[in-house]
């Protein structure tokens, strides 16, 4: 497999002074350099929310693709590499550094101190939140840690027998991508009736569903590609990078693939044509 982010333990960090802040979350008042960009995520207002891995922040960007730096989140965000937003909204940072956890925040920024998940984690490299508000955390590349109902109890924690890397959750599945197949998993027999898992022949390292439940993937082998509900795998671009997150806006039909190693963010239709690039 590509190496996927730095070695996080050898990168000195930066101390920057912020001229301005909030008593209730930490506020650039310039605009922050994309510093190796990990996951996305895209907010119901079409806002895009980057985790800045080097610079120890999840930087957001309006709709039409401008940073938005007073809505910068740095409080005790320390190697973020996945972001993700609940059915309330609120968004979960995965936080790599040591020691590794799970920290929410408001839609403002503010962050919940009574939500952060730690037990079983290390290095946190995914996350995924289905309809029942649990959360899915792929951690190391090789363990599997589901926390119900955003408590910090583990209720399933295993090691997956494989390298894994993307998650990503739609309607009772939860999709794990692999350093050859992407499994799909079901996580609510109510909604499904027992249907097992499934495997296909995909390498995603990011990935996010579609309100379809169309997986999108950005693949180890550079691609990006989308899988129907039955399974058919589509190229859609040959990016010409390795993917380190991806995101959907769905409304307006955007996909958001994230590389690292380039500091910058691919900009897609899902038709597969590159409409820009954030850097």
């Amino acid at each position: 497999m590509k190496n996927s982010i730095p070695n996080l333990g050898r990168i000195a960090t930066v101390a920057v002074l912020c001229l301005f802040s909030l008593a209730a979350s930490s506020v650039a008042a310039t605009k922050r350099p994309l510093n190796y960009p990990y996951g996305l995520a895209v907010d119901a207002k079409g806002n895009l929310y980057v985790a800045n891995t080097n610079g120890n922040q999840v930087l957001v960007y309006n709709v039409n693709h401008a940073q938005v730096p007073t809505k910068t989140i740095s409080k005790n965000v320390v190697f973020p590499t996945a972001v993700a937003f609940d059915p309330n909204g609120n968004l979960w940072v995965a936080n790599s550094g040591t020691p590794g956890s799970i920290t929410e925040y408001s839609s403002t920024g503010v962050q919940n101190a009574q939500a952060t998940l730690t037990t079983g984690i290390t290095t946190p490299n995914a996350l995924a939140i289905d309809g029942l508000a649990d959360i899915w955390v792929q951690d190391s590349y090789e363990n599997l840690i589901m926390y119900p109902q955003f408590q910090n109890a583990p209720l399933l924690s295993v090691p997956a027998g494989l390298p894994i890397t993307g998650l990503a959750a739609h309607q009772g599945f939860l999709a794990i991508g692999g350093n050859s197949n992407t499994f799909l998993v079901e996580t609510s027999v109510l909604i499904h009736g027992g249907l097992g898992a499934k495997s296909f022949s995909t390498t995603c390292f990011a990935m996010a569903y579609d309100t379809a439940g169309n997986l999108y993937c950005g693949n180890q082998d550079d691609s990006l590609t989308v899988m129907d509900a039955a399974g058919n795998v589509r190229t859609l671009a040959q990016m010409g990078f390795f993917p380190t997150g991806l995101a959907l806006d769905n409304a307006r039909g955007l996909v958001y693939v994230s590389s690292g190693p380039n500091n910058s963010i691919a900009v897609y239709n899902t038709s597969g044509t590159l409409l820009t690039t954030i850097k």
